[in-house]
Order: structure tokens, then sequence, then C-alpha cells
């Protein structure tokens, strides 16, 4: 029971963070200045980076619905094994 719950849990916070990174893409600016370090926010947050900024945190946001996809196919796997093993005592 443990398992369904851990692989539950893993799926859900790499939906999240991904989700969060869409949000970043699409043009939310919520928690943004607290991701960013300072010393990179001049580079960031110029017009002329925006594209590459841009397709880097949609890359990092597909990346991480990619793992939360293999994270939720495992529970599916992990149901299929315990089935096969029968019941246990």
């Amino acid at each position: 029971m443990i398992r369904i719950i851990l692989i539950w849990l893993n799926t859900f916070i790499f939906l999240a963070i991904s989700f969060v990174h869409f949000y970043w893409v699409f043009g939310g600016k919520k928690a943004l200045e607290y991701v960013i370090p300072v010393r990179f926010k001049q580079i960031f947050f110029n017009t002329e980076n925006r594209l590459k900024v841009a397709i880097a945190t949609a890359t990092v946001a597909l990346v991480l619905l990619v793992f939360a996809l293999i994270s939720f196919l495992n529970y599916d796997n992990f149901l299929e094994i315990q089935s096969l093993r029968g019941p246990t005592n």
C-alpha cells in the first residue's frame, strides 16, 4: 500500500512542478523572482533572451510531464506484478 501512495505522490509532484513551468512559459509571473538567482536576473529578464528562456522552460516542463507519465505508468505495472504474485499473507 505504501508503494502505491509513493507512486501517486511522485506523479503528483512531477505534475505540479511541470504545471508551474507551463504557467511561467505562458506568461505567469508569480514566484518567478524567488527561483532565479539575483546574478542571473538581468540575463533572463531581457527582451533578447525571452524566446530562449521560454523554450528552455517549456523543455523542462515537458520533461517533467514525461517523468510524471512514467511514474503513473509504473503504477499500472506495479498493480499487474502484484496481481501475478497472488495474495500475500
